[in-house]
Order: C-alpha cells, then sequence, then structure tokens
C-alpha cells in the first residue's frame, strides 16, 4: 500500500467509498463501523462524513492499549 502514489490511492478510496455507499446493505442500515485511515490505509474520512450527511450512526473502533480492550464509538 505504501509504494501506490497518493494520487492513485485517493481514486481507488473514492471508488471504493462510492462502492460501499450503493450497498443495500449500507442503505439499510442506520449505524455502520468504519475505522478512521492511517497512514496508506484506504482513506475513509470523505466515507465517514457522507454516511454521517446521510443520517446514518458511524461507529469507530477505539482500542484502549492499556487493557488491550476494543471498543466503538459513535
Amino acid at each position: 500500500r505504501a509504494n501506490i502514489p497518493t494520487d492513485q490511492r485517493t481514486l481507488k478510496s473514492q471508488k471504493i467509498s462510492k462502492q460501499v455507499l450503493s450497498l443495500p446493505q449500507t442503505i439499510k442500515a442506520r449505524t455502520i463501523s468504519v475505522y478512521v485511515d492511517f497512514r496508506s490505509e484506504v482513506e475513509t474520512r470523505k466515507l465517514i462524513q457522507s454516511l454521517l450527511d446521510s443520517g446514518k450512526i458511524v461507529a469507530l473502533p477505539v482500542v484502549h492499549y492499556d487493557t488491550w480492550e476494543l471498543k466503538f464509538v459513535a
């Protein structure tokens, strides 16, 4: 992933986001879990904003490193 040029990563991320937003499961869902992108991961911030703009509840995973507990924060 790190070797993919930024402009290509952005285009691929936009395609992925478009596909996710058009899924019947996404359209029907009230709450959706999405990670916040980091470094060279698929960019998700615009996807998250689109989901929020459409009235969805977005749950983000948060790891508490002292206990290694995974929680979702909406």
